[in-house]
């Protein structure tokens, strides 16, 4: 064996067993006595078995053969070829497209379509590709590399079987469904392989097959292949070949179901991945209404997927499956029927969540019976006609137990799976500091049966006011309405909106997590100043349910969700005013208020912008100049007439009401004063004022520390007004 070609291999076998190195099991079902072990005549040539060597660091050999198909630097028949050599560790495969395969779960090539395609192909390629085509124990196979080789001549049809090598032997399981076989020739990997082969055998009896039959019902076992002599293994068992294969292969004798199969597996496989490979002989028992299993975006997902989730059904108390998980949760924009590979070995989590969730794995076997009714195009719509309330309802609670972290563990506590979806850009946002404020927008732009996760934490305490804005299920924009720039929603059209769905875990200081739909809230708002609303942690996840559209994705319109976080106080505010008055012709003293103030938060009329009640006012006046004396102090009351407002959520663009404060008070009082000698009675004017910036008299604002240190003049009233105050945040 080349040594170029030695790099990879360790890597791919280890690719056919990622998931069979079972872990050690809590419970395991009882074995029945070995059954009886058969053999074929010995004494032929040893072929030679290709060994695991190390695993390198490389994209996938599929991976590197499909770009190069892309670039145009090979041939399609190349390429297939290329495929096939990678699928079977074969040295003839260049060393420019030998990768890392330590991933792949199992060969993506579908040998019944290679199959179909053989007449179509060059003689050479051919006469390649026909030691493959065949089961491993007849001469002239991929695994008897010492028989003749095959003529280059072109065939109109597959390939017939020749004599069995010699060499081979099988042991026969209890319940007469399934032979399997290994060579056995060499006295210590031979005796090593029966075996394993008879413990093999014992796991199908006891656990595997009677779980299958279980949940795909009694109907749907695997197809005999008696019509597929001679290269059926001289009956009509399923046949299962103990090999040196560097990636494990269900391999149907048909192209579309009802097929026979003959199943491939690594000698070292364990009784997960063999689960996972006698599952495709069940689903290969089926009539598929809208095409064949190895459509990979109609079926073939689907059959990946569920055939991952049958190794932790039958085995449950082992945790080989989980090995696949992060194909799927760390990349949650991907359609959920994409293949590529990985991502539809992860996607065993959909058909994991409905039987946990639901405690009912048969609807996994409805699934694929719904796939032979005449009106059912693929399996994801066998799937919405299966699951109660269709995928409107099953997605959103999907991706939602995906998240697999407070407050939704499920999948810790049903199978222990450490494993959960990663955010969209693999992070989690934890500002150090806000000053002023932060606008957060993350992207949305969704295909069938995806969603995309956002995750905040706040433990700052100048991140005071937080807004989340509704870019995914509204059209949110930033529109001139009149009084400036501000956000705004419009909400989407019946057909723009479709499938989405916006969801809110928060974790409220010293409450439990919260599950919220935001689908239909334009915005949200938190004051973490008030410790009923003190937001230590969000997690927003946003998903499209649509699977009728392939090429429709769900997407922000204008602008993507965003949280606004601002260090602008909205509880309540403690400060002092100082009003005075101006001179004027009709008056030559100078009128003094000042009032220690306490602004509180109302709880009724508080929104984008907060509004406050007075809660405490001490103030205390005197006059001066004019040959006038006089001064006093009183207790400002609660009421209409004394009002304050902040502007919270407002975007920077606006340049009038950006962290803009405005209101007035209004507590006109009759006090007594001395001027020239004479005593009169004299009535106080107003204590504070900060006008409507829309009033065009400018804009009175928080600074960017956070703090009020503003000074107004009122020309029209006469008075000047200089307001310091400072946000509290409750105990």
């Amino acid at each position: 064996m080349r040594a170029k070609f030695a790099a990879t291999l360790a890597g791919a076998l280890v690719a056919c067993a990622l998931l069979a190195q079972d872990l050690p099991p809590t419970t395991d079902a009882p074995q029945t006595q070995a059954p009886a072990l058969q053999s074929q005549a010995a004494g032929a040539r040893v072929p030679q078995i290709r060994r695991h060597l190390e695993r390198t660091t490389r994209p996938s050999s599929f991976a590197l053969i499909s770009e190069a198909l892309a670039l145009g630097q090979i041939s399609a028949e190349t390429a297939l070829l290329y495929r096939v050599f990678a699928t079977f560790g074969d040295e003839r495969l260049p060393a420019a497209y030998v990768g890392d395969d330590s991933a792949l779960v199992e060969s993506p090539v579908n040998l019944a379509a290679v199959r179909v395609a053989l007449p179509t192909l060059s003689a050479e390629a051919q006469a390649a590709l026909r030691p493959f085509l065949v089961p491993p124990i007849y001469e002239g196979s991929w695994m008897a590399p010492g028989t003749s080789a095959p003529s280059a001549r072109r065939l109109d049809t597959p390939p017939m079987c020749g004599r069995q090598a010699t060499g081979w032997e099988w042991v026969q399981t209890s319940n007469g469904k399934v032979r399997i076989w290994w060579l056995g020739l060499q006295p210590d990997a031979g005796q090593a392989d029966a075996a394993h082969a008879t413990e093999m055998a014992s796991w199908i009896d006891n656990d595997i097959w009677p779980r299958l039959v279980e949940v795909m019902q009694e109907g749907h076992q695997p197809v005999s292949d008696l019509s597929q002599a001679p290269c059926n293994g001289g009956n009509g068992l399923l046949d299962v070949y103990l090999t040196d294969v560097p990636h494990c292969v269900a391999d149907p004798y048909l192209a579309c179901g009802p097929s026979p199969v003959y199943v491939l597996v690594a000698r070292n496989t364990g009784r997960q991945t063999l689960a996972h490979e006698i599952m495709h002989a069940f689903q290969y028992s089926y009539k598929l209404a809208g095409g064949c299993l190895s459509d990979n975006e109609k079926y073939r997902w689907w059959g990946e997927a569920t055939a991952q989730w049958a190794m932790d059904y039958v085995y449950p108390s082992r945790q080989g499956e989980q090995d696949a998980a992060p194909a799927f949760l760390k990349y949650p924009e991907v359609a959920l029927n994409t293949f590529n590979e990985y991502h539809e070995y992860g996607a065993y989590l959909l058909p994991f969540y409905i039987h946990r969730s639901t405690g009912n794995p048969f609807t996994i076997g409805l699934s694929w019976a719904t796939c032979e009714a005449s009106d059912v195009p693929d399996a994801l719509h066998a799937i919405d006609a299966v699951v109660d309330g269709g995928f409107d309802r099953l997605w959103p609670e999907f991706v939602l137990h995906n998240w697999n972290g407070a407050p939704v563990d499920d999948y810790q506590h049903w199978d222990s799976l450490a494993y959960h979806a990663s955010t969209y850009d693999g992070s989690v946002y934890n500002p150090p500091q806000v000053a002023p404020d932060l606008e957060l927008s993350f992207p949305v732009d969704l295909p069938r049966l995806s969603a995309t996760y956002a995750h905040y934490k706040f433990t700052t305490d100048d991140a005071r006011s937080v807004a989340f804005w509704n870019g995914a299920t509204f059209q949110l924009d930033k529109r001139d309405l009149g009084e400036g720039v501000m956000y705004t929603e419009d909400p989407l059209s019946a057909e723009e909106g479709k499938g989405g769905f916006v969801r809110a875990l928060v974790k409220v200081e010293g409450k439990p997590w919260s599950i919220e739909n935001w689908t239909e809230r334009p915005w949200v708002t938190f004051c973490r100043d008030m410790a009923d609303e003190r937001l230590e942690e969000l997690v927003l996840i946003v998903s499209n349910s649509d699977f009728q559209d392939y090429g429709r994705h769900l997407k922000a319109k204008t602008l993507p969700p965003t949280v606004w976080v601002s260090n602008l106080g909205c509880w309540q505010w403690t400060g002092t005013v100082e009003a005075t008055s101006l001179v004027s012709p009709l008056s030559d003293f100078v009128e003094h208020i000042q009032t220690e103030v306490t602004w509180k938060r109302d709880p009724v009329f508080s929104g984008l912008a907060v509004h406050y009640t007075l809660g405490e006012g001490a103030a205390s006046w005197w006059v001066t100049g004019g040959d006038c004396t006089g001064s006093g102090s009183y207790t400002l009351d609660g009421g209409s007439d004394n009002s304050f407002w902040t502007e919270n959520h407002t975007p920077r663009e606006n340049g009038l009401y950006y962290r803009a404060i405005l209101g007035g008070g209004y507590c006109f009082r009759d006090v007594s004063m001395t001027c020239s000698g004479y005593q009169f009675d004299h009535q106080l004017g107003n204590w504070f004022e900060a006008p409507d910036p829309g009033s065009g008299q400018g804009t009175s604002r928080v600074k960017p520390d956070g703090t009020v240190d503003a000074t107004f003049t009122d020309t029209n009233g006469g008075r000047t007004y200089t307001i310091k105050l400072t946000p509290q945040r409750q105990p």
